[in-house]
């Protein structure tokens, strides 16, 4: 059996408060998840991320899986194709790509449209999830599921926009408290999730 979880630099990286990351996946919430439920951890979790890019993941393959976390994106990152799929974020680009991507983020891009997107991405992954009829859980980077966030702001669990180790323990548990609460064993078929940013 396996865990699907998907999103951003929340989902796939480790800091601590003396700036070193770690990239080897034993310390993420979804390890913790997934080890608690007795699933194989299947993190597909990227750097700069976008709702875009977990979308368009769902799309391509989701058989196979039995439960499904996924972790929203910043709302301003998308991802185009050229020969590979090619995140884009505000403050990093290609550089030959530079100066089309700075016009478009100050002429064309606006929030609006951002939020409409993200609503749009958010649906389609739910949709996409709920037809699965496995458990799921969708929550937004900045507001994850039941914890104080001003809490979590401390360097301790929170350091530069990252989860230290305490924190993804924290978060791990919070999801495993709301999966095992709604279903205890995982094989049935109840849905679990959270709304969007955009509509809270």
């Amino acid at each position: 059996m396996k865990l699907y979880t998907d999103g951003g630099s929340l989902g796939k990286m480790v800091v601590y408060p003396d700036d070193t990351q770690d990239y080897t996946g034993n310390l993420r919430f979804s390890k913790y998840v997934a080890e608690y439920f007795n699933l194989e951890d299947c993190n597909y979790s990227e750097n700069g991320g976008s709702n875009h890019r977990i979308a368009r993941n769902l799309l391509e393959d989701m058989s196979g899986y039995d439960a499904f976390i996924i972790v929203m994106c910043p709302m301003m990152r998308t991802e185009y194709y050229d020969k590979k799929w090619i995140g884009v974020r505000a403050d990093t680009t290609k550089e030959e790509l530079r100066e089309q991507w700075d016009r478009y983020y100050k002429e064309i891009y606006s929030k609006e449209g951002a939020l409409m997107e993200e609503k749009m991405h958010y649906n389609l992954i739910r949709l996409l999830l709920k037809e699965t009829g496995k458990p799921y859980l969708i929550f937004e980077g900045g507001s994850p599921l039941k914890i104080n966030w001003k809490y979590m702001r401390q360097d301790k669990f929170f350091y530069m926009g990252h989860f230290t180790p305490l924190g993804h323990k924290v978060i791990a548990n919070d999801l495993i408290h709301r999966m095992s609460s709604s279903t205890p064993s995982l094989e049935m078929s109840d849905v679990m999730q959270c709304n969007p940013p955009s509509q809270k």
